[in-house]
């Protein structure tokens, strides 16, 4: 990108204003989104496993530079990028623009054309900054890009919670071309065990849906095509109740016989597993994910470590942890109702196993220690599905969320409704006596 933009900068220079078409104009927004500062991984594609480096942060200064865009140099700043060096000083630098936190920015941003949201709780304070990543791509599943549509990722406090696993540490070698290309790398849904069809661009997906509030942002993905007719419908529905509270609605419907369905997470360290509650724990660093299905109410649990095939030079690798829940029973459609929620752990950090990479091994299932169950946020655990007609209705400690089925008008629950496809009515249960 730095060397693309040498000529764009070159040619601005000649009154060619190749900056203003759209792909240049918003690769700086893609990368204060997507390429946010301190980042932990990379994903999605092929080079997940690493970090968001200085590297970054040396092309929004150019940037910045290019589109006198103070938010591009909060960036730079951040990165600890203060002016650029070699040919790109003689370009960019630029000491007289002042960066510009992004804190009254839209903290969450879409990206169509590659399929990718973006979603913040405070993007000004990266120490204490909560991220979604939520793919659905349109490309589909060629070049650097994976069978992982509909997949999601999530960060916290600089710390990688839910990961898209694996390393291509060698193009086309058996754990690249048969773990990471495949849709069980990633965390995104299993039918019969199978998963989305790779290396084919009809393997494609699509943002179908977007809004962004003060207070939640919510987005569709389908990534039905990614199939390859197995399914008449995958869509995704992820909504982010800011500052630290996601909902996951998925919803399957097969083609054909009837099937059952794998819903998959994936972390750095292991997932502890409370079975009878449907309830999992992932630590990493001082940062936790606790993970609740609301329904189905009946799942099958499975973890292993490691990979199929093993690792290339597994000493270059740490050891990643895959879970999978899955419905018993063969069903032609199916719906998950998934809350997430993101909280900060006293005591000491939880430590992600060093390398090197183990061959694949299935855990027993560790059930949820005292520790964590002592601390588990009180509003997760009581949060419950309400009656409700023509949609989803759910009660999340004060809040009431509500998720229009498709095909109906509107929703209705506790006394209200919404015509919007998803909507966060805050603190609508805060005095109980009125509803």
């Amino acid at each position: 990108m730095s060397r693309i933009f040498r000529v764009v900068a070159e040619l601005d220079r000649h009154d060619i204003p190749l900056k203003n078409k759209p792909f240049f104009r918003n690769t700086g927004y893609f990368g204060l989104y997507a390429g946010y500062p301190y980042r932990p991984t990379r994903a999605f594609g092929d080079g997940q496993i690493g970090q968001v480096g200085r590297g970054y942060g040396e092309l929004m200064y150019e940037l910045s530079s290019l589109y006198q865009n103070p938010y591009f140099r909060w960036h730079a700043d951040v990165s600890d990028v203060r002016y650029p060096t070699g040919r790109a000083a003689v370009l960019y630098h630029d000491p007289e623009l002042s960066a510009k936190s992004p804190a009254n920015l839209p903290q969450s941003r879409v990206f169509y054309d590659v399929g990718l949201v973006a979603m913040h709780s405070n993007m000004a304070d990266p120490e204490n900054n909560v991220m979604m990543l939520f793919k659905s791509n349109p490309f589909g599943a060629i070049s650097h890009n994976h069978a992982s549509q509909n997949a999601f990722v999530i960060e916290a406090y600089k710390e990688p919670l839910a990961i898209s696993s694996g390393s291509r540490q060698q193009h086309g070698s058996p754990s690249h071309r048969e773990w990471m290309w495949q849709t069980q790398a990633h965390n995104s849904i299993l039918v019969d065990g199978e998963g989305q069809v790779a290396r084919q661009r009809s393997s494609s997906g699509e943002i179908i849906a977007y809004e962004e509030h003060d207070d939640y942002v919510f987005a569709t993905g389908d990534a039905t095509k990614a199939y390859g007719g197995r399914l008449d419908r995958f869509h995704r529905h992820v909504l982010f109740v800011r500052p630290d509270y996601f909902v996951i609605i998925d919803d399957v419907i097969t083609s054909g016989d009837a099937s059952t369905f794998q819903w998959l997470l994936h972390a750095p360290v292991e997932i502890q597993v409370d079975q009878l509650e449907n309830v999992m724990v992932s630590r990493s660093g001082n940062a936790r994910l606790t993970t609740r299905f609301l329904t189905p109410d009946k799942l099958e649990y499975r973890q292993h470590t490691g990979f199929t095939p093993e690792i290339y030079d597994p000493d270059r690798m740490w050891n990643q942890f895959h879970l999978t829940a899955s419905t018993g029973n063969a069903e032609p459609a199916k719906r998950f109702v998934t809350i997430m929620k993101v909280d900060r752990t006293e005591g000491e950090p939880a430590v992600r196993p060093d390398s090197p990479s183990t061959p694949r091994r299935e855990l027993t299932l560790r059930d949820v220690d005292e520790g964590n169950r002592n601390t588990l946020d009180n509003s997760l655990m009581a949060a419950k599905l309400l009656e409700s007609r023509g949609g989803i209705a759910l009660r999340l400690g004060y809040d009431l969320v509500l998720w229009r089925e498709s095909g109906e008008r509107i929703v209705e629950a506790a006394g209200t409704s919404s015509d919007r496809r998803m909507e966060v009515k805050k603190d609508f249960f805060r005095d109980e006596g009125s509803h």
